[in-house]
């Protein structure tokens, strides 16, 4: 079984804290860790000196590419994985973008494995086509570089192929050696479920659960996430609905 990896703002990370259910698996966005008024709370939650720390199974620092268009600069990503002491980095791929994607990885690999020696990097393949997306998971060194101990699935591959379950069998074949995650839940949450139960899955990641206003699962369209990431609060029904996603996606 994979592993539910929550996606959530530090105010809400606290409430879980708090509530002795922050589990062990996370998904956090680089950007929002060097914030000047969150990185203390996220330092307080992930720093393994810190007295609150919990046992971590897998934290996954991300570039925040779908949040802020283009993935954050190294400099932003050394300073939040000093905070939180990631698990697995995620190297800088171009949302949708194949070409751009190799480009930026590929000129990434070198100085990211030298600043986050052992720490595993992800690397996500782009496109809109299933001729993109192979031209741009078999490109080396990417496809075979050992420092990249992970294969990283984007939601919007649902968009175009329907299912990310030819995707994730690609890769695991390309490089089996690689652990999956599958990123964000797709507009297809069938699909999303069924492809996080294939054997070489890892770990899927959302903040749908968390901000959802109706019981976990459902079919209901979840609205984008506005002002939430800034004014969300922990309540009954997000306790409710991360322990239904646990259930379902493995903790």
């Amino acid at each position: 079984m994979a592993r539910y990896c929550i996606v959530a703002p530090p105010q809400i990370l606290t409430g879980l804290q708090d509530a002795g259910a922050i589990g062990r698996n996370h998904l956090l966005l680089a950007h929002d860790i060097v914030r000047k008024d969150r990185q203390h709370i996220y330092n307080m939650l992930f720093d393994p000196s810190s007295q609150l720390h919990p046992y971590h199974t897998q934290v996954i620092l991300d570039n925040g590419v779908v949040e802020t268009a283009i993935p954050v600069d190294l400099p932003t990503m050394v300073a939040a994985a000093e905070t939180v002491m990631p698990t697995c980095i995620v190297l800088p791929d171009k949302y949708y973008d194949t070409d751009g994607t190799i480009e930026s990885c590929t000129q990434a690999l070198e100085p990211w494995s030298r600043e986050f020696e052992g720490i595993p990097l992800m690397y996500l393949p782009q496109g809109k086509t299933e001729n993109d997306f192979f031209r741009c998971a078999t490109h080396e060194p990417l496809m075979s570089d050992p420092r990249i101990g992970w294969w990283g699935v984007p939601r919007n591959l649902t968009a175009h192929h329907h299912t990310r379950e030819r995707a994730t069998r690609l890769l695991h074949a390309l490089n089996p050696r690689r652990k999956i995650h599958l990123f964000g839940f797709s507009d297809n949450l069938y699909d999303d479920i069924i492809c996080s139960q294939l054997p070489m899955v890892e770990s899927i990641d959302s903040a749908v659960p968390v901000r959802q206003t109706t019981k976990f699962p459902g079919p209901d369209f979840v609205k984008p996430r506005g002002d939430w990431w800034e004014k969300g609060r922990l309540n009954d029904l997000s306790l409710y609905n991360i322990h239904m996603a646990r259930t379902i996606f493995g903790a």
